[in-house]
């Protein structure tokens, strides 16, 4: 009888090993894949960082080129102001001087016809 006993105690706690190791396995082989499913989740997200890190360098590029180009811009305006005023001086001057082109010119044919009236009286 109490061979029995053991007998039967052992096929139980034979039996719970083997569930419980059966157990052990199914964790094990779990284990991997939720391993692997971890690590897929990191290397996602340091993709994530990697492209946002991307994003922000080039923001910042683009930020930097547009501060430039208002510089530039800036620059031209004035430029372009400078020239303005200087064309409007310069069309001033030629007026001026194209005034004293024609007063000269009549000076000119007014002593020329008066030298004329001089020689035939």
């Amino acid at each position: 009888r109490d061979q029995q006993l053991v007998a039967g105690e052992t096929e139980k706690v034979a039996e719970a090993v083997a569930v419980g190791g059966s157990r052990r396995l199914q964790r094990l082989h779990e284990g991997p894949g939720t391993t692997c499913a971890l690590v897929e989740q990191h290397n996602a997200r340091c993709d994530i960082a990697a492209a946002t890190k991307e994003q922000a360098v080039g923001l910042s590029q683009i930020s930097r080129a547009v501060g430039e180009f208002e510089i530039s811009s800036s620059d031209n305006q004035k430029s372009m102001d400078q020239v303005s005023g200087a064309s409007e001086d310069l069309h001033v001057q030629v007026q001026l001087l194209d005034e004293t082109i024609t007063n000269l010119e009549r000076e000119v044919r007014g002593n020329s016809t008066s030298q004329k009236r001089k020689k035939t009286a």
